[in-house]
């Protein structure tokens, strides 16, 4: 991902106070994922998190949290996500690391190379489709056995009244978020 206006203050502060903080049913999302985790690593627990384009960190801190002895590994393109990272993950046991997961070879900056959650919050959707696929498959090949790679995300709608449907809700969301 090579989209420079990630890298400008403003603009991350703007999708971190407005418009993440008013996607629908956010809460809830965390809370699925969080049970998803639980449920897939019950016997073996998590020792290492990949948030990835982490933003503020907010669905890697919610991992931590809940495993409070895991490591965690953050990573994003925007300089400005990672300074919001460091501040909502001080004290975390947490690696910040700014990389383009766009690029091929990523990965392979990363401190370790197993992870047993990986999880990614509304960032896969700015790569082109083909990027996608390739990027799915580093993903796998970086998931300890049984591990588990929870992608929350917009997906796009199969008509457009549903499409229709969800951009009001999301509207609506905004305007009482504000």
């Amino acid at each position: 991902m090579n989209d420079v206006i990630w890298q400008e203050t403003a603009v991350a502060e703007q999708y971190l106070s407005g418009v993440r903080g008013a996607i629908p049913l956010a809460e809830m999302q965390i809370a699925v994922m969080l049970r998803l985790i639980r449920a897939a690593r019950r016997e073996q627990g998590v020792q290492a998190v990949l948030d990835l384009g982490c933003g503020d960190g907010v669905l890697g801190r919610a991992v931590l949290d809940q495993f409070p002895n895991a490591a965690g590994v953050m990573v994003d393109f925007s300089q400005p996500m990672l300074d919001e990272a460091q501040t909502r993950l001080a004290g975390q046991n947490v690696s910040l690391l700014a990389l383009d997961y766009g690029q091929l070879g990523w990965q392979e900056k990363l401190p370790m190379q197993q992870f047993d959650v990986i999880v990614s919050g509304f960032s896969i959707h700015h790569q082109p489709d083909i990027r996608k696929k390739t990027l799915y498959a580093e993903l796998f090949e970086l998931l300890s056995p049984s591990g588990i790679f929870l992608n929350l995300e917009h997906v796009a709608s199969p008509t457009p009244w549903i499409e229709a449907q969800h951009d009001d809700l999301f509207i609506e969301a905004i305007v009482a978020h504000w």
